[in-house]
């Protein structure tokens, strides 16, 4: 596999995620679709299909991010956020490959999860434990509804690698039309703090 790295060929940008407002800390109200935090520019897709990328699935509307044909079903993705987060849960819609081509694709299946942990190959991914496992069901994916997570391993996040290592089919392409995250910013919490403590070390 080649090292990690951008979107696949694809350049990368910011997401086309309309204004929504910060949560308020501590409120059991406050979750709210976190895509406005995501860092586009800093997130990248390893074995992505280079006709696609990772910025189209994380905006407001439907993209497509597919695997590479010529090498397995297999993605890792990477997503950075501007701010430190705490997750409730994910949504993935995969319902639509959108190609002119005849290829066998179908959506995630299984999906390791990695806190804190930017630079795993995918050798890294398959022998190390997950910080958690996610099992999607045909019906998630079709209709995007949110995956709870265990919000409590999930307090302050800044990063996490995505490992999807199978898919509902068992075919040779993985596919997905949009990802996102539902959660809230944690209070008090500046980037740019823990950049210049990162400097001072």
């Amino acid at each position: 596999m080649a090292a990690l790295g951008g979107f696949g060929g694809a350049s990368a940008g910011q997401g086309g995620a309309a204004a929504v407002s910060p949560p308020v800390p501590g409120s059991r109200d406050s979750f709210v679709n976190l895509h406005p935090y995501i860092d586009v520019d800093r997130s990248a897709v390893l074995n992505a299909d280079s006709s696609t990328t990772l910025k189209s699935i994380l905006g407001v509307n439907p993209g497509i991010l597919r695997s590479d044909s010529d090498t397995d079903p297999e993605m890792i993705l990477v997503v950075q956020f501007r701010e430190a987060v705490k997750l409730r849960g994910l949504k993935l819609l995969a319902n639509e490959v959108k190609s002119d081509a005849d290829i066998e694709a179908s959506a995630p299946a299984t999906i390791k999860l990695f806190l804190h942990r930017p630079n795993y190959s995918f050798s890294d991914c398959e022998s190390e434990e997950a910080t958690e496992t996610v099992t999607l069901t045909p019906a998630q994916v079709q209709s995007g509804e949110e995956v709870k997570l265990k919000f409590v391993k999930w307090q302050n996040v800044t990063n996490l690698t995505m490992f999807i290592s199978s898919n509902q089919e068992d075919s040779p392409v993985t596919f997905l039309n949009q990802l996102d995250f539902v959660g809230q910013v944690v209070a008090g919490f500046n980037m740019k703090q823990l950049k210049d403590l990162s400097k001072e070390e």
